[in-house]
């Protein structure tokens, strides 16, 4: 595996032009950092961090939606990531620090286990890529307690990605997807990014 590295960062070695490549995953991001990628990379080769984050993919309008509801006596379930991302009118912390019932859970069925012991409605606040998308489903196609819904505030890569490329704010010459996205969705939507705009 050395002598493979060895091998690879030599010829990366050898690339004179610039390059850009942008990853689109938190857990890449964590690698290259963990392993001191980018120590290793010639100045020439730029790896940047993409869309990576569903939390940050939340528009203030849903974060709003939910700070609301909250201030209503509804019961938010949510990640802990997205507590104190704010809207237009504060955070879900704020909300909490108000006297809102906003909780922390770690997955939608935490949420339906809250709702079963509840006499309110609870909603979840349903944040992330298609990874998370099929548990969330899941959950509201096995017959959940009549006061339990989701907001629903997934986001899909492909779209994120057209838009980021679109913008003509980042050029782009390659992408490394994300895989776990991948794992759910497979590789026919990137198709386009190398046929349409030539990056791999």
């Amino acid at each position: 595996m050395k002598d493979l590295s060895r091998r690879i960062i030599s010829k990366i070695n050898k690339i004179s032009r610039p390059v850009k490549i942008m990853h689109v995953c938190g857990s890449h991001e964590h690698t290259i950092m963990q392993h001191g990628i980018r120590s290793l990379l010639p100045e020439e080769v730029e790896v940047v961090a993409g869309p990576g984050c569903p939390v940050c993919c939340v528009p203030a309008r849903e974060i709003d939606e939910c700070v609301e509801l909250a201030r209503q006596g509804v019961t938010i379930t949510t990640f802990g990531d997205m507590l104190r991302v704010p809207g237009s009118y504060g955070s879900l912390a704020d909300a909490k620090a108000e006297g809102a019932d906003v909780r922390i859970v770690y997955g939608v069925n935490n949420a339906v286990e809250i709702a079963k012991n509840l006499d309110r409605e609870v909603v979840f606040m349903a944040a992330g890529f298609e990874t998370t998308a099929p548990t969330t489903a899941s959950a509201i196609l096995s017959d959940p307690p009549e006061n339990f819904s989701v907001l629903s505030c997934h986001r899909l890569i492909p779209p994120a990605l057209k838009f980021l490329i679109e913008s003509g704010e980042v050029n782009l010459d390659g992408l490394i997807e994300p895989g776990h996205v991948s794992t759910i969705i497979g590789t026919r939507p990137y198709i386009p990014f190398s046929r349409d705009y030539g990056i791999p």
